[in-house]
This record gives structure tokens, C-alpha cells and sequence, in this order.
């Protein structure tokens, strides 16, 4: 990460490493960079929080055997191929108003799906369309 010039990393579940302190998730640290923002911007929290952008996100998982996963990663790579893709932690398939995100899990036997976009309805119609082309082309791989 800090070879391609990241300063931060975050997870999904929350956690959040700066790789200037550590390369481990650090809560105790991060809290203290929230509390050194909000006392640089001089508002209250919840002034704070009103500054930040609102996004809505969907997390859905499917199950799938370890040894289609290689397979259902081509073949969702050809499904999506019309859109800009990122392949950086599985098919992430990038479009003007949020994202949708297909990646095996490294660790069960499950592919996981997230979407984000600006509104929930948005975000569900994503996760909705990753959902489908996923189990469309397990029942073609499997």
C-alpha cells in the first residue's frame, strides 16, 4: 500500500491503519486523528459529521465452493467488461453514480457483494445486479 503512495488503509468493518504509526489496524490512534480533525475545524461533532459526504452501502454474501472461485472471477470479468473494472480485491465494477464490488473470500467458501451509491435505492439496485450476474454465472461454472 504505502509503495503505491497510500498514507491510510480502512476496512470495511471499520478498522483503519496508518502506515505512518503502524501497519496494523489501530483504534486508539485513529480516534485520536478524529479528535485532532475536529479540533483543527473548531465544530462540534456533529457539525463535523454533517461536512461528510452521505453514501449507502449493501453487503450481501453467496455461497460458493473454493474451487469454482477462479472460474466465477473470469467469467464475471466478461459479464462486467462493458464498465471500467478494478481488480484490485476482486471484480469491482465502476460507474458514475457508486460501485459494486464481487470478491471471493480468502477465508470460507462464499463470494462476497457490496455496493455503495449516493442513495439507498441506488445501492440495493446495484447490489441486486451484482447478485444476479453472480448466481448466473455460478449455474453456468458449476
Amino acid at each position: 500500500f504505502k509503495r503505491r503512495g497510500g498514507d491510510l488503509g480502512g476496512e470495511e468493518n471499520g478498522g483503519v491503519m496508518f502506515f505512518d504509526w503502524s501497519m496494523c489496524r489501530e483504534g486508539i490512534f485513529t480516534s485520536l486523528k478524529f479528535l485532532e480533525a475536529l479540533a483543527e475545524s473548531g465544530k462540534k461533532t456533529s457539525e463535523f459529521n454533517a461536512t461528510l459526504p452521505l453514501y449507502f452501502q449493501v453487503k450481501e454474501r453467496v455461497p460458493c465452493p473454493n474451487e469454482l472461485k477462479a472460474k466465477v472471477m473470469e467469467e464475471l470479468e466478461r459479464e462486467f467488461s462493458s464498465y471500467p473494472l478494478d481488480r484490485t480485491d476482486g471484480v469491482k465494477v465502476l460507474m458514475e453514480d457508486g460501485w459494486l464490488l464481487l470478491r471471493p473470500s480468502g477465508t470460507e467458501p462464499i463470494f462476497r457483494c457490496f455496493a455503495e451509491a449516493r442513495t439507498e435505492r441506488r445501492a440495493k439496485q446495484l447490489a441486486e445486479l451484482g447478485l444476479g450476474k453472480l448466481k448466473e454465472v455460478m449455474g453456468r461454472v458449476g
